[in-house]
């Protein structure tokens, strides 16, 4: 299998490319994270308050394990095709769903990998994370391939691309560290004496990061675009400061 073509553009240029994609298409997006965010967190929130974590903790831990698979699958599917001004509505996070088993087999191998080197230090988790972060996106774009060959497939195209990725990453830290300001302050000071409100408190503050989210995938899926050599960045003047995204990016015609 091939490497990926090398990301050589930088994080500035690559998230003016996620910006571009998404004029017009905010709604869609922020819709689909916010979609996403109540249906992965709403149904165990109301199981554990009317039946108690005693008799279905473990429901609870099998039903995140089920949906974060499919729900993260959905969500990439709108996002690539929000890149690729495609039509999209957020109701599409359910096809996921359509490859559930796919998903869910994903999800818990990218977890086990990830997990695994972080156990032995955290600098080799970080890079597992970066390794494996194109595999939903293999997924999204080809359903039909088996969880591990999207594994594999992310592999190569991060072989050399692994500095970018963090770079980029690194560049959205501020925004993530503003989104998730209010939901820490919450977690530390908010009263748990009712358990219910406290988790919906909890839950309003995490709608934040949901804003930061579709500017931060769509932004990866232009990564995952260059990487796989599907689109192509020009040049089209020595002084491309003044880099209009529009008229610098071609997709490459593919048999």
């Amino acid at each position: 299998m091939p490497f990926g073509i090398n990301v050589n553009i930088s994080s500035k240029e690559l998230k003016s490319l996620g910006k571009w994609a998404l004029k017009g298409r905010w709604t869609t997006a922020v819709g689909a994270s916010l979609l996403s965010l109540f249906v992965v967190n709403i149904p165990p929130i109301l199981l554990n308050f009317i039946l108690g974590p005693d008799k279905w903790g473990n429901v609870v831990d099998a039903y995140t394990l089920l949906i974060n698979g499919p729900m993260q699958l959905g969500l990439t599917m709108i996002f690539l095709n929000i890149f690729r001004k495609k039509a999209a509505n957020p109701m599409e996070i359910f096809y996921g769903f359509e490859f559930l088993l796919k998903a869910v087999v994903l999800y818990i191998w990218m977890s086990l990998l990830i997990g695994l080197q972080t156990m032995c230090f955290v600098i080799p988790g970080v890079i597992a994370a970066i390794r494996y972060s194109m595999a939903f996106f293999v997924l999204a774009d080809d359903p039909r391939k088996r969880p591990l060959m999207c594994i594999t497939e992310s592999k190569f195209l991060m072989h050399g691309n692994k500095m970018q990725m963090f770079k980029l990453i690194l560049s959205f830290f501020g925004w993530y560290a503003l989104a998730v300001t209010p939901m820490a302050l919450a977690m530390n000071f908010f009263p748990t004496d009712n358990w219910l409100v406290y988790q919906l408190v909890i839950l309003a503050t995490g709608v934040l990061p949901c804003f930061i989210e579709p500017y931060v995938q769509v932004t990866m899926a232009a990564f995952y675009e260059i990487a796989n050599g599907s689109l192509r960045v020009k040049r089209t003047a020595p002084e491309y400061q003044s880099y209009d995204t529009a008229q610098n990016v071609e997709p490459v015609e593919t048999e």
